[in-house]
């Protein structure tokens, strides 16, 4: 309601409308009650709680991966992951659609850095098979395109990066709860969750709270514990916004009836739109 009149919001990113679910108030309240409202220090100081653990085991088990780290945002977890992976020597491919967070983590990195756009793949591949020396390669992505809500080829920048060795980084902000037959995202949905070496996602869309995280294998989280400065210096999340977060997961895998709902409404709209 604005100015006494009641809108509807279409700008918003919380896509399955759980931002304000009474489950999830309930959580963080009963949190706040138990653990205070700041996490105190960062995560490898003294700031990881008892609601931190659980919502990394429990993100772990929602993406079916070993192991999650969780970050201040997402903003965070794609410039501190992006800047830590790569540096001289490396080469990392954008796309030129991608949030500003990987942007600029590819720019801090020390790496040569190179934009591709995902409509015109047959450049990347020429790009990639000029590639020489003993430095990785990295192509980062994002999921669905926040801009136009396009899909990334996903299936087939898995393909390049098998082919050329490349490390394939994802970020399913705008996906996770949203695609996938459980939510996982459209890594999920098109059955390329295997091939991916990173998945990065956002608790602050589909799930309705706010943070980021690094889904992979333990020796991936390890790793990033120990390099990755956004999360080394960043103070940890609140403990309630940790216990809704966990109570989110949870109703996205119970409820995929918001999956639907969403992209029924989504159907709706361009039909209307496309029909004035």
């Amino acid at each position: 309601v604005l100015e006494g009149q009641e809108l509807v919001n279409l700008s918003s990113n919380d896509y399955l409308n759980l931002a304000h679910d009474p489950r999830l108030i309930s959580a963080a309240a009963a949190s706040l009650e138990e653990m205070g409202v700041g996490a105190r220090a960062s995560a490898l100081v003294s700031g990881r709680t008892v609601w931190h653990a659980r919502l990394e085991q429990r993100l772990a088990e929602f993406e079916r991966t070993e192991a999650a780290i969780l970050f201040p945002s997402g903003y965070a977890a794609n410039l501190g992951v992006m800047s830590a992976i790569a540096g001289e020597g490396d080469t990392i491919y954008c796309d030129r659609l991608n949030h500003a967070s990987p942007l600029d983590g590819c720019r801090l990195a020390g790496a040569k850095f190179r934009v591709y756009r995902h409509d015109q793949l047959e450049k990347l591949k020429r790009e990639l098979e000029k590639q020489t020396g003993t430095g990785r390669t990295i192509i980062v992505t994002d999921s669905i395109f926040s801009m136009d809500g396009t899909w990334a080829p996903l299936v087939e920048l898995c393909e390049l990066a098998d082919q050329y060795h490349a490390c394939l980084v994802i970020d399913e902000a705008h996906a996770t709860g949203v695609w996938g037959t459980t939510g996982r995202g459209l890594a999920e949905q098109l059955n390329v969750e295997a091939r991916v070496t990173i998945r990065i996602g956002t608790l602050s869309k589909g799930v309705g709270a706010m943070g980021g995280f690094v889904a992979g294998s333990v020796s991936l989280v390890d790793w990033l514990w120990n390099r990755v400065r956004t999360q080394i210096y960043s103070t940890a999340l609140p403990p309630a916004i940790c216990a809704a977060a966990c109570e989110s997961l949870q109703i996205i895998e119970a409820e995929p009836e918001r999956r639907q709902q969403l992209h029924a409404q989504a159907e709706f709209l361009r039909q209307e739109l496309a029909n004035r």
